[in-house]
């Protein structure tokens, strides 16, 4: 094993250690995992340093085999009528003038709040309110518009964990519509949204506030957060079966290197895979106590280059389509410091767009070294 810069790194290296993002909530990258000229695109925009490289030789030859799979996997992918193009009409509030979600919704998102806080000094938890509340927010939740338009409107304060769940609510019911499930499901995938990452109540909270890196221990207590959850749950009246599994499950991965059980995709059930990639997606992109989130385009990348390995294709698939229908139009900031429009989106390559920067037309297809580093959200 030796460390190698990341300006260093060739593909066909082999990571010896998985690689977290800065508070160690997120693996980037697997153990084994060997790199790709995407891989290390990656740890550069994550401001990833040095990593630890396998002394093991990979042959050049597994790695083109292996290349070559991807790429003739990319290949058969369906070919789609791009509709993302044409002019549609995106109506971007709540259907209530220019009112958010938690404006309008004030004493429902106040009442849940306070849910949650109770939860820091007991087990029991009020989910008939809970699921009263989510009843009453759903239409909003679920309005054909800019879901990302939405998530940009909600207030923030100190209660990160509360925030992000409610996003990952209104994303995951999102992804739940698209999915095409019903409204009660709807509705059951919007609550388990909400209280996926209650176990998080109970952990000490200058560790979910801690900026740089959690110690081997701190981690393990983060993990533990799941199994806290799901016990919480598992003791409250009218809670389904498909909840509990959500919040147990939702750091399980698709080749088995999640936590807590470390099962496979097979034994995930389908909620869990919903909230695990609206959960991911969320935290990449949201301001933190600890530090800020990086562009919606990039977020939609990793999970990208992470399906089948950590998430469902399907999940990520319909989501980064979904989203990258409203991203057209959007007004964009490049890592050139330049700032640009979407004008053009591929549906087969959702998250390179065509951008207009002055009197230039770029499409981020052919240009890896131009990167969004924000998408202006008016």
């Amino acid at each position: 094993m030796k460390t190698v810069n990341v300006n260093e790194l060739i593909p066909g290296m082999i990571l010896e250690e998985a690689i977290f993002n800065e508070v160690n909530s997120i693996e980037l990258l697997s153990n084994n995992t060997i790199l790709t000229v995407r891989h290390i695109d990656l740890l550069k925009n994550a401001g990833v340093e040095y990593v630890k490289i396998s002394a093991k030789n990979n042959q050049e030859d597994e790695f083109l085999e292996i290349r070559k799979e991807i790429e003739e996997s990319i290949n058969v992918r369906e070919v789609l009528t791009n509709v993302v193009n044409q002019n549609m009409k995106i109506n971007i509030l709540t259907g209530e003038g220019n009112k958010p979600i938690d404006e309008k919704h004030s004493e429902a998102i106040n009442e849940t709040k306070e849910i949650f806080n109770d939860l820091m000094i007991s087990d029991d938890l009020d989910f008939k309110n809970i699921k009263k509340n989510v009843e009453e927010m759903l239409p909003d939740m679920i309005r054909n518009n800019d879901v990302l338009m939405r998530l940009s409107q909600l207030k923030r304060s100190d209660n990160y964990t509360f925030e992000h769940s409610l996003r990952v609510s209104i994303l995951a019911a999102n992804l739940a519509k698209w999915l095409g499930y019903n409204d009660a499901q709807i509705q059951e995938v919007a609550e388990a949204g909400l209280l996926f990452d209650i176990g998080k109540m109970k952990l000490p909270q200058y560790i979910l506030k801690k900026g740089g890196k959690l110690t081997p221990e701190e981690f393990r207590i983060i993990e533990k957060h799941t199994q806290l959850g799901y016990n919480i749950l598992l003791k409250t009246k009218g809670v389904s079966s498909a909840i509990k599994y959500a919040a147990l499950q939702h750091h399980e991965r698709m080749d088995g290197s999640g936590y807590p059980l470390r099962i496979k995709s097979g034994q995930i059930h389908e909620y869990a895979k919903i909230i695990m990639v609206c959960d991911i997606f969320d935290a990449m992109v949201s301001k933190k106590p600890y530090g800020k989130g990086i562009s919606k385009i990039e977020a939609a990348e990793y999970l990208n280059w992470n399906t089948d390995s950590s998430f469902d294709t399907k999940m990520v698939y319909i989501l980064v389509h979904k989203i990258s229908e409203y991203m057209l139009g959007k007004k964009v900031v490049l890592n050139t410091g330049e700032a640009g429009k979407i004008v053009y989106i591929d549906v087969n390559y959702p998250t390179k767009p065509t951008l207009q920067v002055g009197e230039r037309i770029i499409d981020l297809r052919f240009e890896e070294s131009i990167k969004i580093v924000k998408i202006i959200e008016l």
